[in-house]
């Protein structure tokens, strides 16, 4: 048996900038605050969009019991987000219920980009309620089926900033209703190294996690109007001696008056090839199409979440697809048994889809690069530290086409959605 002493203090940041302007989020995280496993983060946020102050503490077994609680406060420029949740998870495949609650209060100005400027913005208020109760329905000792049964609240309301404004404004939108949730849970792991971390062994989830739910949202319950709502996902994973391949898929739409509202089919492939010496090639696809979604709700991609090589928000539609291509080259193991450092080089590709457009190749944005990663094998949660130098092979206009972002975690992790 061999230990180690782990940190738990993480400092954690996400930063890009070019021609002069810099954007991103830092801040602090403690794992096990005072050695009584509490979990308490505090980040500011400085973007395009707004200044934004959080600060979260998670109980993951409120005095030593299986229930977890989690609240959040976040002040905005232009808001503010209040979260919080009690619940008894399935805290293994053996659990044979699990139930909770959750609610969030959210208000702040939503913006519609065109390669990174505003061309559109309201004021939108968001509120939510949810509990659930679910049930183990078998007793196999490597697959869970899962019931789980659901009340969710959820209203939208928006406001105009402008006096004339171009675009219409959303409307403003009430659910109320019960839904029930199918899952199918596999107990199918495998261990790797030098997947997304440096000389860190994780487990990667190979076995079927899938869910079918369905929900209807009647006026009797307090909604504005009868809906139906549908979501499924899907993951599975493979792999041999030196491949690991990863793949989600998912499905999600409201039905009224017998129409589609905000469908969205989303997929996420991830693939690993370590059979060369000292290195990993690593892949990513993933992308969003839609029918009627949501104006607020948008696929966004820029130097600060994936799109090396250009500025914040310069992409955006109402789907779109991303690429990632990387080369990580590992040169140094445990520098004084403290870090490990390597280099990667990049090519990052995004396509925009927008339902009222035809989709454009030329609309392609690409970028290549290469940077620096020191892997931080004594973090508990296995940080990278990463530097990237972008350069953007299609035009920004006026912007500069060579980008800096650096930040903790990789590239891969990053959101497409920024709201």
């Amino acid at each position: 048996m061999v230990a180690q002493e782990t940190w738990t203090f993480q400092p954690q940041f996400n930063v890009a900038g070019g021609g002069g302007r810099i954007v991103g989020t830092g801040g602090l995280q403690e794992n096990d605050f005072l050695g009584l496993g509490k979990q308490m983060r505090a980040f500011y946020t400085h973007d395009v969009e707004r200044d934004q102050i959080q600060l979260q503490y998670i109980d993951p077994r409120i005095l030593r019991s299986r229930y977890k609680t989690a609240l959040e406060f976040d002040q905005l420029t232009d808001g503010r987000f209040r979260y919080a949740s009690f619940e008894r998870p399935f805290f293994s495949y053996d659990t044979r219920i699990a139930y909770g609650a959750s609610g969030f209060d959210n208000s702040s100005t939503d913006h519609l980009y065109d390669q990174g400027d505003t061309v559109r913005e309201w004021r939108h208020a968001e509120r939510a309620v949810a509990a659930t109760f679910g049930w183990r329905a078998n007793t196999a000792a490597s697959v869970a089926h899962r019931l789980i049964g659901s009340y969710n609240f959820h209203e939208d309301e928006f406001a105009e900033l402008e006096v004339d404004p171009s675009e219409p404004l959303p409307e403003d939108r009430r659910r109320s209703g019960v839904g029930l949730t199918w899952q199918w849970v596999e107990d199918d792991f495998v261990m790797r190294r030098n997947i997304r971390s440096f000389g860190v062994q994780e487990d990667y989830a190979l076995g079927w996690n899938s869910s079918v739910g369905f929900g209807v949202q009647p006026e009797a319950l307090g909604s504005a109007f009868d809906t139906q709502s549908f979501a499924a996902t899907w993951h599975h994973g493979l792999a041999t001696e030196h491949l690991i391949v990863l793949v989600d898929l998912g499905l999600s739409s409201r039905i009224h008056d017998a129409r589609t509202e905000n469908l969205v089919g989303s997929w996420w492939t991830e693939a690993y090839l370590t059979g060369l010496p000292r290195q990993t090639i690593a892949f990513e696809w993933r992308g969003e199409v839609t029918h009627d979604r949501d104006a607020e709700d948008r696929f966004v991609l820029g130097g600060l979440n994936g799109l090396r090589g250009y500025p914040d928000r310069f992409v955006n539609g109402d789907g779109g697809t991303l690429v990632h291509l990387e080369d990580r080259i590992f040169i140094w193991d445990r520098i004084l048994g403290l870090a490990s450092l390597g280099t990667v080089a990049f090519y990052d590709a995004a396509l925009p889809i927008d339902e009222d457009r035809p989709v454009q190749i030329a609309a392609i944005k690409q970028s290549v690069g290469v940077g620096l990663r020191v892997g931080l094998p004594a973090s508990a949660i296995g940080k990278v530290l990463r530097l990237d130098v972008g350069f953007a092979l299609n035009s920004t206009g006026d912007e500069p086409r060579l980008n800096v972002s650096f930040g903790t975690g990789q590239v891969f992790d990053l959101p497409t959605r920024l709201r």
